[in-house]
This record gives C-alpha cells, sequence and structure tokens, in this order.
C-alpha cells in the first residue's frame, strides 16, 4: 500500500514536469511503454471486471520482456525490429531480453508509470506520435494465418499464456538457441531465420489452448 501511493504522488509529480517540460522520459522508453499499455488493454478485454485489477500480478518483467521479443519478431515491417529503437536483444536464461528496455521497467520512473497503467490510470507520453501508434496497431492488429489456413489470435493467445509458456515458447526460436548456447556475449541476431522461427511460433500459437 505505502509503495502504490508512494508511484501514486510520484505519477503526479512526473505529470507537473510534462506540462512544464513537455518530456520525461526518451523516444525509446516511450515507444516501449506504449506497447506494454497496448499489452495490457488486449489483456483486460480477456478478462472480466474483478480481474482486470490484478493486472499487475500476471504481468511480471520476464512475461513483459518474451511479449515484446515476440512482438519484435513479428513486426512485419521491421520498422520496430530493425529502427533505431529496439533491435537488440540479448539471451538470459529465462528467454530473450532488451536490456535497455529491461533497465527501464526496473527504475523508479519506468517502475511507477508502468504500475500506473497496471491500475488503468491515464499516462501521459508526450513523444508518442500517431505514426508510432499506427506502427504499434498494425503489428498487434494484423492477421496472421495457420498452415491450415485459419486466422490465429496470435496477441489473445500470447497475453493470455503462462510466463512459463512464453519462456519456453522463446527458447524454440534459432535466435535465442544460437545467441545462448553458441556466444560469449550472448547477442541475439533477431534476423538468424526469422522466417522459420515465426513459422514455428505461428504453429504452436495455432494449436495452443485447444487441447
Amino acid at each position: 500500500m505505502v509503495n502504490s501511493q508512494r508511484c501514486t504522488n510520484f505519477v503526479t509529480q512526473i505529470k507537473f514536469k510534462v506540462k512544464k517540460q513537455n518530456t520525461y522520459m526518451t523516444e525509446k522508453q516511450t515507444v516501449f511503454l506504449a506497447i506494454v499499455n497496448r499489452f495490457l488493454e488486449i489483456w483486460r478485454g480477456t478478462q472480466d471486471v474483478q480481474e482486470q485489477g490484478n493486472a499487475r500480478q500476471h504481468f511480471t518483467r520476464v512475461k513483459i520482456m518474451k511479449l515484446f521479443y515476440f512482438f519484435c519478431m513479428l513486426d512485419e515491417q521491421a520498422e520496430i525490429r530493425n529502427s533505431n529503437l529496439f533491435g537488440h536483444f540479448v539471451a538470459y536464461p529465462f528467454g530473450p531480453v532488451n536490456e535497455e528496455a529491461y533497465e527501464f521497467l526496473k527504475s523508479e520512473i519506468g517502475n511507477c508509470l508502468f504500475e500506473a497503467m497496471c491500475r488503468n490510470e491515464k499516462v501521459d507520453l508526450p513523444l508518442l506520435t500517431p505514426e508510432i501508434e499506427n506502427i504499434i496497431d498494425n503489428i498487434l492488429q494484423s492477421p496472421q494465418i495457420g498452415e491450415n489456413g485459419m486466422e490465429i489470435h496470435v496477441w489473445n493467445n500470447l497475453i493470455k499464456m503462462p510466463v512459463d509458456e512464453l519462456v519456453e515458447l522463446s527458447h524454440q526460436t534459432t535466435a535465442w538457441r544460437e545467441a545462448y548456447l553458441y556466444s560469449s556475449e550472448h547477442d541475439m541476431n533477431v534476423e538468424d531465420n526469422l522466417a522459420e522461427d515465426k513459422r514455428l511460433i505461428l504453429k504452436i500459437l495455432s494449436n495452443w489452448g485447444t487441447t
């Protein structure tokens, strides 16, 4: 309760700074939080009203990092993945991590803004442009077709998936395996075998929740 109140006060201070300075985050941090907020919106659409209040319990940092990795992987036009925003992931034991985004999520400002989003509070993102919003929506809303020709509800499935299954799913990708097993720095190249990795992920998702 104390931490929640502290974050609420902190967010209030941030909003004041926004009005005075018109910015408090970098473009990367803004885009990352906008993506996370869309994950939360999709999740709320699959839950009843009572469960919606438990968003913070469902969205651990590990889960967010896995969802964010799949978001970049499924970016068909590579507008986020290959830009100066989020092209670099590192292979951790629990799957791919974008270290810059992860460190921001752990920071005081990042954590407090994220918790405000979990409480469904409005968070100002002054550097978020309509163009970036459209890119995010296109990635999340673009239909994905499985091998059986049926449309896959990719993001409903990914966002509802338990974190241990998300980790296991990320371990299926060539990019993670090559970096974790054979690279001393564990630096990932998301483009490695990308087309085959996407086919594999979509095949798994097309069957998820049906057995």
